[in-house]
């Protein structure tokens, strides 16, 4: 498909966005942070009515609000090292931007398995994001020289982009970008864990994931993503972080299989007979997987340590308000208008279903106090923040047609980020 007037337009300004990344060299974190929550605010309720061209339909899409998303995250991920938050959202504005642009006027190649992305859009992606993020890093850290660190992130990261994914760009991206620039030594200090960690990791999750397909819990992609995820949380997080991922499948599995035949007959219930497959496993799990990828290199632990179980406690808030609420609520209501809507109607809550949602998000934030991860006061931050969490994938739920892998994956975006914050300020 050749490059519209429409999406060259989309990309300038996708890239444009970039050149604000400068400013992290003069910002402080909290002023950082504040102007990417304003930025959210602007492309939810302005851009629409201001700048109609970087639309691709008639409805706001879901990459102009993961976008800021993408890049607050990368701001509390790297707040004591704004040069490495500018990096990673150099490959996210101009690698990805590029990889687009190029792509669809000079593709080079389509190999089939690519999902119509073409060699052009890889080159472009690994040259220009290896540049932009070793010119940003350089400039708001105030360094000098040629970094191959970056250029080597740059190659993976467009293979990442070159394979076709269910989840959006500006998630993935910055996603891989934050935990990679993590895994460098030269650019922040910190400890992989041992190999034999990791392979003890990576064995524990297969056996969790075999159990798990045989009993007819999860899809075989979901087995090959429940590993990788698993394997990830188990080996940089650590046991309680894993305690937190098994205890949302656990508990969200049990909600989703509660009341299965009501639901079914009302055609409310999850696809596949309840089984879970890898959207599942990558939307629910990628924000707590990702943070504690970077934990062992973070230099404010708690921090991580709150987003982590509050993401994971934010899925599970909404996996529970949904089921539950489907199952159980007798008066939903729209979150914005407070109106009575029909059972199922998206975004619809209901007292049902939001008091179990805060009883598990409360349960599970326990979970960590066996371990003494972190301190009991913790757990009352984690629920408020997948509270928070939950509310906004309501009301996103409320105003449009949404895909639900990228409202369960926003929610725990803000979920996490809420918790980060709140820890930072009062932990």
């Amino acid at each position: 498909m050749a490059l519209t007037g429409r999406e060259l337009g989309r990309k300038s300004l996708h890239m444009a966005m970039g050149l604000f990344a400068l400013a992290l060299k003069y910002l402080t974190p909290w002023q950082a942070a504040l102007c990417a929550i304003a930025a959210f605010l602007h492309n939810l309720f302005i851009l629409p009515h201001t700048a109609r061209f970087v639309l691709r339909g008639e409805k706001l899409d879901a990459g102009l609000l993961a976008y800021p998303l993408a890049v607050l995250g990368l701001i509390l991920v790297y707040w004591k090292n704004p040069a490495l938050a500018a990096a990673a959202w150099g490959y996210l504005a101009f690698g990805d931007g590029m990889a687009t642009v190029t792509g669809k006027s000079l593709p080079l190649w389509k190999p089939g398995w690519a999902g119509g992305k073409s060699l052009g859009g890889f080159l472009a992606f690994a040259l220009a994001g290896g540049a932009s993020a070793n010119l940003l890093y350089n400039f708001v850290g105030d360094h000098e020289g040629f970094l191959w660190a970056f250029w080597v992130v740059g190659l993976a990261l467009a293979f990442i982009e070159l394979m076709p994914m269910p989840i959006n760009d500006n998630i993935v991206i910055p996603f891989f970008a934050a935990a990679l620039l993590a895994l460098v030594p030269p650019l922040q200090p910190g400890g992989m864990p041992e190999g034999r960690t990791l392979l003890l990791a990576g064995g524990i999750n297969l056996g969790l994931a075999l159990v798990s397909f045989a009993a007819g819990l999860v899809s075989s992609s979901a087995l090959v993503g429940g590993v990788v995820v698993g394997t990830l949380v188990l080996g940089f997080g650590g046991w309680p972080a894993w305690s937190l991922l098994v205890g949302f499948f656990v508990l969200a599995t049990s909600a989703t299989k509660l009341g299965y035949a009501v639901k079914s007959r009302m055609g409310l219930a999850q696809e596949e007979g309840g089984r879970r497959g890898s959207r599942h496993a990558l939307a629910n799990c990628s924000t707590g997987a990702a943070l504690s990828l970077l934990l062992p290199f973070y230099p404010e632990p708690m921090i991580l340590k709150a987003g982590i179980a509050a993401a994971f406690a934010t899925a599970l808030s909404d996996t529970l308000g949904s089921e539950i609420g489907q199952l159980l609520g007798k008066t939903p209501i729209h979150p914005l208008t407070l109106r009575r809507v029909p059972v199922g109607t998206e975004g619809a809550v209901s007292l049902e279903g939001t008091l179990a949602g805060v009883a598990g998000s409360l349960i599970l934030a326990s979970i960590p106090l066996i371990w003494g991860w972190y301190p009991g006061r913790a757990v009352l931050i984690v629920a408020v923040a997948a509270f928070s969490g939950s509310m906004v994938e309501s009301v996103l739920g409320s105003l449009g047609s949404w895909d639900n892998e990228i409202l369960n994956f926003i929610n725990t975006a803000v979920g996490a980020a809420v918790a980060c914050l709140a820890a930072a300020w009062l932990l």
